[in-house]
């Protein structure tokens, strides 16, 4: 997840190439139209969106695009990545009732062109945090025993992934070298 900000004048638009499956707009001075294309160029999303308002795409586009259809210049910040993202902002007191473990353990390096158990079923296990290590080269799928080149949740570099299970969890590296990723269990 990453923010991106945009200065764009009357009439004009402004490409990135970004990789994700939400847009949120953080902020914008006036309504923006937002596109995003799939790694072909289709367009997967088409939308006039305004500060606040956010949405998520079944696949993972490649290009984002940002246009200005009003009168004036328009400025925005946009946040975009895979996963998803609801306010970053909290006010007042807040309680989180916690865990009284974490586990951690030494980075689990998956092979090329190869599934890797990540980490074995625990009942114990509220929750459990993988990092793609931003060193890197390029995205893994995480998931059950099932998880391959075309199946399980993709993670970019330096991306992580946070969920709520004691089942175990699988990493498939589609890679031509072996990547690692960092495990964090919350119990």
């Amino acid at each position: 997840m990453r923010e991106y900000e945009f200065s764009i004048s009357s009439g004009g638009q402004q490409a990135r190439t970004v990789q994700g499956n939400f847009v949120r707009i953080k902020s914008a001075s006036d309504e923006i139209n937002v596109k995003v294309e799939n790694k072909e160029g289709r367009i997967i999303a088409d939308l006039n969106l305004s500060g606040g308002m956010r949405f998520r795409v079944p696949d993972i586009f490649h290009t984002l695009r940002v246009a200005n259809n009003n009168a004036g210049s328009v400025n925005a910040v946009l946040v975009a990545g895979v996963g998803d993202v609801d306010d970053t902002e909290i006010s007042g007191n807040v309680t989180v009732a916690g865990s009284d473990t974490i586990g951690t353990s030494t980075d689990v390096s998956l092979s090329a062109t190869a599934q890797t158990l990540i980490s074995a079923a625990n009942a114990s296990r509220r929750e459990i945090l993988i990092t793609n290590l931003s060193s890197n080269s390029g995205f893994i799928r995480i998931g059950d025993i099932n998880a391959g080149a075309s199946r399980g949740a993709e993670l970019a570099p330096g991306g992580t992934i946070s969920l709520n299970t004691s089942a175990a969890v699988y990493g498939y590296n589609p890679g031509a070298s072996a990547q690692s990723v960092t495990v964090l269990e919350v119990l």
